[in-house]
């Protein structure tokens, strides 16, 4: 650990990376069709972290919502945010078990055949267990935002309900 001008102590760097290191080789371990594959990392000592996962070509459910050349309909709408349903209830129920913290149509991204995929969950298992709040305040559930609980299950699934409105209104 290193003293801060303050005189507070503050983490090392030796002791993010590890902590960086173990969790990624946990959300690498994470397979699901409807969970962005983390394949790795590329780590240096001069620059922040960066997280190596697979391509999806239409981006993000938030893009797509905002492109107005897009048209969307049932058979596009609904496997999309059955794909969402199924990706979180994955997160929800793995051990241990991951809760998002920050879902948002910009989290979830979209294959070339409309597949969805939640993406952007690192890290939340520590801040679950930290219990910290974290999230985009739009998208977050009333009790969090009155800092009366922390992250948990539910208040992901009012986010989905947020999704689910962004997605029937295609505002935000």
């Amino acid at each position: 650990t290193a003293t801060s001008s303050s005189g507070h102590y503050s983490i090392s760097f030796k002791h993010l990376k590890k902590e960086f290191i173990e969790e990624m080789r946990q959300l690498s371990k994470l397979r699901h069709p409807c969970i962005v594959t983390v394949m790795g990392a590329v780590m240096s000592s001069r620059e922040d972290p960066l997280l190596v996962m697979e391509y999806l070509d239409h981006g993000s459910l938030y893009d797509l919502l905002h492109n107005e050349t897009m048209r969307f309909e049932g058979e596009i709408i609904l496997p999309i945010l059955r794909d969402v349903a199924q990706g979180l209830r994955f997160l929800h129920t793995a051990q241990p078990q991951i809760i998002h913290g920050d879902l948002k149509s910009a989290n979830i991204l979209v294959d070339s055949e409309f597949r969805a995929k939640v993406s952007d969950f690192g890290f939340s298992a520590k801040k679950t267990m930290s219990n910290t709040v974290s999230g985009t305040p739009y998208w977050m559930a009333p009790e969090l935002l009155r800092q009366e609980s922390c992250n948990t299950t539910q208040s992901d699934v009012y986010s989905f309900g947020i999704v689910i409105y962004e997605v029937y209104s295609r505002l935000e």
